[in-house]
């Protein structure tokens, strides 16, 4: 206790903190105006300590109170650490996320992965807060993102609450490993609309039917993971999508590509595996920065890729395994070299050797 009263009066920037000797021996006169950040991971918590919600953590930028059995947050304890610029929040059975997130005013980074959630979390709606830049919530249990209809039936936190612009500062957002069917259309959704930032969507691993074509109006989206999911197509509005570099679709239900996808100038990798491609659209050839394609796993025959693929002269890593294309003429990157493959053979070189399809074998 002793030398915990050291680190703490001493104004350490960051300390790994005994969260009952601290309760019992300050009591509740101490004000922290220095401490920078408190981890207690995995400490087993059903609440939190008395002195976390009863002292003043001036200075406080990061909280980790991951891995504990937390079922909520002290109602005010956003007024104890009112610098808080990130939170994490994960494993813990919250079930509903806290109300006072939504009053922290300079939260930029929110984990609350794998908390048992069944919703969205609307305290990050009704606000008018828009720091946050980081919002984890994959692995929980949520089905459905609300419309705007509904937050009108919900207490309004702050006066300027705008639910268009409360997420308008969303760098990265991770939806993964829930159960989404459906995303909200343009017009209801107060998560997606006005995200003009947002760099990463993942919505991999969830039940989702459709993407909406309000999403390809994410002008600064660079990373968009949608694997694992029901999808039978892409928006055609796909090539809208002018500043996207990783575009992942595998494990899905995808008969055909949009035209628009060849309008993907900067995408650098295409995931396409396992899913139901007869054909590739010729526009494919256009991406010209690409570097890998994965298109493994589909029903791609004889004559279904376009010539058009010579054009990728950046690319180094193409899967094709388990397509009943039975000969390809191949060229290497490095050398000008044409292999006749089968299906095995291309499997065993194409790591290897960085090959490119150059066209199919009359």
């Amino acid at each position: 206790v002793a030398s915990t009263r050291k680190i703490i009066v001493g104004y350490w920037n960051s300390i790994q903190i005994d969260a009952e000797a601290c309760a019992a021996f300050l009591g509740t006169d101490v004000r922290f105006l220095e401490l920078e950040a408190i981890d207690l991971y995995n400490r087993k918590l059903r609440v939190l300590p008395l002195f976390m919600h009863s002292l003043t953590f001036n200075s406080l930028r990061r909280l980790n109170l991951s891995w504990n059995q937390l079922t909520t947050l002290p109602d005010g304890i956003e007024y104890c650490m009112p610098s808080l610029r990130e939170l994490k929040l994960q494993h813990n059975p919250l079930v509903t996320p806290p109300d006072c997130i939504g009053n922290m005013q300079f939260l930029r980074t929110l984990n609350l992965q794998c908390c048992s959630l069944q919703e969205f979390p609307q305290c990050l709606l009704i606000t008018e807060h828009d720091c946050l830049q980081v919002l984890r919530l994959a692995g929980n249990n949520i089905h459905s993102i609300p419309p705007k209809r509904t937050l009108s039936e919900k207490p309004i936190l702050h006066h300027n609450y705008c639910p268009q612009h409360s997420l308008a500062q969303l760098r990265l957002l991770d939806l993964s490993r829930n159960s989404l069917t459906s995303l909200p259309i343009a017009a209801d959704s107060p998560v997606l609309v006005g995200c003009d930032h947002l760099e990463q969507l993942v919505l991999s691993q969830n039940k989702l039917l459709s993407i909406p074509s309000h999403v390809c109006r994410l002008k600064s989206l660079l990373n968009l993971e949608m694997d694992n999911n029901n999808l039978a197509s892409l928006p055609a509005e796909v090539g809208d999508l002018e500043s996207l570099r990783v575009l992942s679709v595998g494990n899905n239900r995808l008969q055909s590509l949009p035209a628009s996808i060849g309008r993907l100038e900067k995408l650098e990798e295409l995931r396409l595996e396992n899913n139901q491609l007869s054909s590739i659209v010729a526009e494919v050839g256009n991406l010209r920065n690409l570097r890998s394609l994965f298109l493994q796993d589909n029903d791609l025959k004889d004559g279904a890729l376009p010539t058009s693929l010579r054009n990728l002269k950046k690319l180094r890593l193409f899967y094709l395994f388990n397509n009943p294309i039975h000969k390809l003429i191949i060229q290497r990157i490095t050398r000008n070299t044409h292999i006749l493959a089968d299906e095995e053979a291309l499997e065993a070189v194409n790591l290897a050797d960085y090959l490119l399809v150059y066209g199919i074998h009359p």
